[in-house]
């Protein structure tokens, strides 16, 4: 009976050709804690016996997951971090060696300039 009533709560198609009704047309929400419900929720055989929530189990398994990516994240983070700080690096020594050729090339001029002969 708790088998059914489990199928038919977790809309398991086994179960569509049968049915619960309450009294009043009450709406429930129906636990049954069997070796179905077990089996889902912890896997494994297990020594002892635990009582976890399906909610919960789902929830944890999500948490997990999320705390998993929020680890590789931080270390992309930290990584593109170094690489921006390199590019940065970078940019700056480039614009240092670029201003120092613009300004030999501007006393080439200025000096070429001078030295030449203007005619009368």
């Amino acid at each position: 009976m708790g088998e059914v009533v489990d199928g038919i709560s977790r809309g398991d198609p086994k179960f569509d050709h049968c049915g619960v009704e309450t009294t009043d047309g009450a709406r429930c929400r129906y636990l049954v804690y069997n070796q179905s419900f077990v089996d889902r929720l912890i896997g494994p055989p297990m020594e002892g016996i635990f009582t976890v929530g399906e909610v919960d189990t789902t929830r944890q398994q999500r948490i997990d997951e999320v705390i998993a990516q929020a680890g590789k994240l931080d270390a992309k983070i930290v990584t593109d971090d170094a690489r921006v700080n390199e590019a940065g690096q970078n940019v700056d020594k480039e614009l240092k060696r670029a201003k120092q050729k613009i300004w030999k090339a501007y006393e080439l001029v200025v000096l070429n300039v001078s030295l030449v002969p203007i005619p009368c």
